[in-house]
């Protein structure tokens, strides 16, 4: 081994924290109001989105706003005052 070069054990014995550089990102948990009226779906194969949202319209569901976010995931948000969970219980039924 060299001068100034560690052996493998040295390497291993150093906490993770020593040797990692770059960026820190601190985060907060946060729960917004329109998060708790809210859940992400995964649209399933076969069923565009304007055909989701056409169901919620035919079945009804008119206080659900219906939005895509990408890689057939769409972001359900209940506007009115039922709360989420209670309408998904309720449509399970």
């Amino acid at each position: 081994m060299h001068r100034g070069e560690q052996s493998y054990a040295d390497v291993v014995r150093r906490s993770p924290q020593e040797h990692r550089k770059g960026t820190v990102i601190t985060t907060q948990h946060l729960v917004l109001p329109w998060m708790v009226n809210s859940v992400v779906g995964h649209l399933p194969s076969g069923v565009s989105f304007d055909q989701l949202y056409d169901e919620f319209v035919k079945g009804g569901i008119n206080e659900v706003k219906v939005r895509y976010m990408g890689d057939r995931k769409v972001l359900l948000t209940l506007e009115g005052e039922e709360g989420m969970e209670n309408l998904i219980k309720h449509n399970k039924d």
